[in-house]
C-alpha cells in the first residue's frame, strides 16, 4: 500500500491503536518498512503525491503516525534499518547489514563491517539477521559481525539448526555481551578506534565503572604484542572477556599498553574496569 494516502494510514493506525490497547504488547513490529528499495516506487497520480514517487518519505510519514499512536511504553520496531530521519519514530530494527554487504563484496574494501548507523544513533537498537539457513561447515563467519558491531543477534528458526562451532559461538558472545550489558546499551560508544595492528579493528564502548573493546582481526595470521593503547583510568585493570584471563598493561603518562593476542579472522573483547 502507498503510505502517502491518508485513508491508507488511518487504517493501519487504528489498528496498532486497537491493539496497544486489547493486547498490551512489549513492542510492536511495523513490517517490511524501512528498505525503501527502488522496486516500490508508486506511479499514481491521485495519492497526493508527485509521480512517480519513492517510499521513504512517506513510510516517514506513516511510522510517526504509528508512533504518535502506540504509547510510549510500548516500542515499535521494523524489519529493515530505516533512515537516519526515519529512525528517531522507532525503537530499532532488524539488521540485514552483514548479509547484504557480504553478497555485495563490502568485505573485500571494508573487512570490519562496521556499522556506522548503530554508532552514530546508539538509542536505536539493532538486530542482526546474518543467515537463513543452518550453521553448519563453517559457514557461520558473518555472526563476528553484530559482535564486533556491539548489536543484538536475530535467530530466526533455520539458524537454531547449528553446529557445534557456531553454538560455541553463541555461548561465547552471549556470555560476554550480558556480562556487560551496560556497556553495550550505553550512548558513549565510538567505531574503529586506532589499534597498533594493521588489519586489527576496535569498537568502545563506555560507562562511568567501565570500558569494553569489541576486536576483529581481519588478518590470516595471529596477531601478538601491544596491539592497543587507552587512556587509563587510576584503579583500572584488563581483561580479556572473550577468553576469560587477565591482560597485560604497561601504565605509563596516562595511557595503558595491553599486550594480547588475538587469532586469524577471529574476534576478541578486552574490558577495562575498576
Amino acid at each position: 500500500m502507498c503510505p502517502y494516502v491518508p485513508e491508507w494510514r488511518e487504517h493501519l493506525t487504528s489498528i496498532y491503536r486497537r491493539l496497544a490497547d486489547e493486547v498490551r504488547p512489549d513492542g510492536m513490529y511495523v513490517d517490511e518498512l524501512g528498505r525503501n528499495p527502488e522496486s516500490r516506487t508508486c506511479y499514481a497520480t491521485n495519492h497526493g503525491h508527485r509521480t512517480p514517487m519513492g517510499m521513504s518519505p512517506g513510510e516517514g510519514i506513516l511510522a510517526h503516525a504509528v508512533r504518535k499512536t502506540v504509547p510510549p511504553e510500548i516500542a515499535t520496531y521494523c524489519e529493515f534499518v530505516p533512515s537516519d530521519i526515519d529512525s528517531q519514530y522507532y525503537d530499532g530494527a532488524f539488521s540485514y547489514l552483514a548479509m547484504f554487504s557480504y553478497r555485495a563484496g563490502v568485505g573485500q574494501v571494508a573487512p570490519h563491517y562496521i556499522n556506522l548507523h548503530r554508532f552514530a544513533l546508539p538509542n536505536f537498537k539493532q538486530f542482526e539477521l546474518t543467515y537463513s539457513a543452518p550453521l553448519e561447515n563453517g559457514n557461520w563467519f558473518l555472526l563476528k559481525v553484530p559482535f564486533f558491531n556491539g548489536t543484538g543477534f536475530y535467530l530466526k528458526g533455520s539458524c537454531l539448526q547449528s553446529d557445534e562451532h557456531s553454538r560455541e559461538f553463541y555461548r561465547n558472545a552471549f556470555r560476554v555481551q550480558h556480562a556487560h550489558a551496560e556497556a553495550f546499551i550505553s550512548e558513549d560508544v565510538e567505531p574503529l578506534v586506532w589499534t597498533e595492528a594493521r588489519d586489527l579493528y576496535a569498537n568502545r564502548f563506555g560507562t562511568e565503572h567501565e570500558c569494553v573493546w569489541t576486536l576483529y582481526n581481519a588478518a590470516y595470521r595471529t596477531q601478538r604484542g601491544e596491539l592497543l593503547v587507552v587512556d587509563h583510568r587510576d584503579g583500572a585493570e584488563y581483561y580479556d572477556a572473550w577468553n576469560e584471563r587477565p591482560v597485560s598493561a604497561e601504565v605509563a603518562d596516562g595511557q595503558a599498553r595491553l599486550r594480547f593476542d588475538i587469532g586469524p579472522r577471529s574476534v576478541g573483547c578486552l574490558v577495562q574496569r575498576k
